[in-house]
């Protein structure tokens, strides 16, 4: 457990930063990612890319649910430990009304589109690296991408004409 946590707990972490925005929220994160291998128990994939991208699968689904269920909270622009950890300044709090328009939708589109929206929009991944990280084809990734951005249009579509 020590050479894993050594080995991917940075990434882990800054990964969690990215998406919540803040060292609070990620730290928890990056414990929820460590405390489901010890649940498990058992080995992670063997191949090369594999623990990376177990990593940065489960990450993600911990980060969607905490953005889906937690109340947005405001940090403390002070806190030295957490600029001494990522070596970036401390977000001065998180934007309310964006947090409540991410809730929203997260509650509304179904896991498998949130997922792949994040991988592509957020992350900017390509087609074939999503679809190594969920586990399907990259036609069901192009798919399921049609499928979130309807949904996204659906709900709100004055966010088309603001695009355009």
């Amino acid at each position: 457990m020590e050479d894993l946590y050594a080995r991917y707990s940075r990434s882990v972490f800054r990964r969690s930063r990215a998406m919540l925005g803040n060292d609070v929220d990620a730290r928890e994160v990056t414990q929820g990612v460590f405390r489901r291998i010890i649940k498990l128990g058992g080995p992670l994939p063997s191949e090369p890319a594999a623990p990376m991208a177990w990593f940065y699968r489960v990450t993600t689904d911990l980060c969607l649910h905490r953005l889906r269920h937690d109340k947005p909270r405001a940090y403390d622009l002070d806190d030295k430990e957490d600029t001494q950890v990522t070596g970036a300044p401390v977000p001065a709090g998180v934007d309310a009304e964006a947090h409540a328009f991410l809730r929203d939708l997260l509650e509304t589109i179904p896991h498998d589109l949130q997922e792949i929206g994040v991988y592509f929009f957020l992350d900017q991944l390509t087609l074939e690296e999503i679809a190594a990280i969920v586990g399907v084809s990259s036609r069901t990734v192009v798919s399921r991408l049609g499928e979130f951005r309807a949904l996204v249009e659906r709900m709100f579509p004055d966010l088309r004409r603001m695009a355009s």
